[in-house]
């Protein structure tokens, strides 16, 4: 029936996936022209920490990931808390991967890099995402 709850529960989640992916395809659009100037960027400051020159692929950056992770935190709930967090959550995923790259091209390994990337990243983002909400909840419960 149109008026009970699980009605309203698959129209929020479908309001909030069409959000989600919506959003990631216009960031992520958006990011093309300056993908070369993001990844010098990135070339740079891994050199900087002392990793010396090192190819970056755009996936090596995670900016995919933490778009994904900071649309899904705005399209669950939008206010002080959320955007702090959304914020909170990109610095995060970025400084993980930062360190994943220096510490792969420190350490080139195949297994390393499947274990950093794949598991850690998915535990990094997922794991941010659920502190998001935890917190966001704590604080408007009171």
């Amino acid at each position: 029936m149109p008026g009970d709850g699980n009605h309203q529960k698959v129209v929020l989640f479908a309001r909030s996936l069409a959000i989600i992916v919506v959003s990631f395809v216009a960031l992520s659009f958006a990011l093309m022209p300056f993908r070369p100037a993001i990844l010098s960027f990135y070339a740079a400051l891994i050199a900087w920490l002392g990793a010396g020159n090192v190819a970056i692929a755009w996936e090596c950056t995670g900016l995919d990931e933490t778009i994904l992770a900071v649309v899904a935190i705005l399209a669950w709930r939008r206010n002080r808390c959320t955007y702090a967090g959304a914020a909170l959550s990109a610095l995060a995923i970025q400084i993980y991967n930062v360190l994943r790259i220096t510490i792969l091209s420190a350490y080139p390994n195949p297994l390393l890099h499947e274990i950093l990337f794949r598991l850690g990243g998915y535990i990094v983002i997922l794991g941010a995402v659920y502190a998001v909400m935890k917190w966001c909840q704590r604080i408007s419960t009171g």
